[in-house]
């Protein structure tokens, strides 16, 4: 074993937490110095209230990003160029953060925390047609709410190494989490939102490790292609479980009958990772 490969091995064990989870299935929060007024938050609402309040919330949420959401997401999903200072895997999905409006995003986070605050405090409807109503945005509040930590998570890419593993591991880690709790939803919609939110988090991960600055010490052509071969060779099964859980999208999608576009984003995951799965 080379020199180059033995720091490799010790980052990445902590790294293999991160996409252990995606088997199992943020924009940028609003900056604290918003001097936005935020209105009083009145929590007294029944079922019907929360239903009406949950799609304007959702769609306050969408209309913060400028030029519109990607599924839900104000991210922008890119292939990754060849980068001789790095790893970088042309082809590799590139997730790309365009900062939300934050007066808005700021009053558009607000009204989702009401939702979620007050379905903790009223029953579900009784009639079945309306408690699926209910249950589906319900459900989709949560997701748009949990997309402000997935945004953040993306935008915040450190270029130290070490660093990055450290901090990739514990973000992905909790978002892989939270997402997993998606997989039986009843609305379709979210599922296969999550299921592709599930993939990005791995494919970002992969993307970050790879496209981080190679150390002072593999800068030489020999040392640098021993440096990336051995890195490659560590994030190869990261490879396999983000085009799994892409596939997994695809599959759900068509058992459930859904057809959104969010299913043909999954299928361009597994398009790029097999590309950079035969290099």
């Amino acid at each position: 074993m080379t020199p180059a490969r033995t720091p490799i091995r010790t980052t990445l064990v902590h790294a293999a937490g991160v996409l252990a989870l995606s088997t199992t299935l943020g924009c940028v929060a609003a900056p604290e110095d918003d001097d936005a007024p935020v209105e009083p938050r009145d929590l007294a609402m029944d079922a019907r209230d929360l239903i009406d309040a949950a799609s304007d919330a959702e769609s306050a949420w969408d209309a913060a990003c400028p030029g519109g959401a990607t599924d839900g997401l104000c991210v922008r999903v890119l292939e990754r160029a060849a980068d001789p200072a790095s790893c970088a895997t042309p082809g590799l999905p590139r997730l790309v953060v365009t900062p939300r409006e934050s007066a808005a995003a700021s009053r558009a986070i607000a009204a989702l925390d009401d939702v979620l605050d007050a379905s903790t405090t009223i029953d579900p409807p009784a009639d079945p047609v309306l408690r699926q109503t209910y249950a589906q945005v319900l459900d989709r509040a949560k997701l748009a709410r949990l997309d402000a930590d997935f945004e953040a998570f993306v935008a915040d890419t450190p270029r130290d190494l070490a660093t990055l593993v450290s901090q990739k591991h514990r973000g992905g880690a909790g978002l892989t989490e939270a997402l997993s709790g998606f997989k039986q939803s009843e609305d379709p919609r979210t599922t296969i939102r999550a299921a592709l939110r599930t993939s990005w988090v791995s494919t970002h991960v992969l993307d970050a490790f790879l496209s981080a600055p190679v150390p002072d010490t593999a800068r030489d052509p020999g040392a640098h292609a021993t440096y990336c071969a051995a890195l490659r060779e560590s994030v190869a099964p990261t490879v396999t479980l983000a085009n799994d859980v892409a596939k997994w999208c695809h599959d759900t999608a068509a058992e459930r009958g859904y057809s959104g576009p969010e299913v043909s984003r999954c299928d361009a995951v597994v398009t790029m990772l097999g590309r950079v799965a035969r290099r």
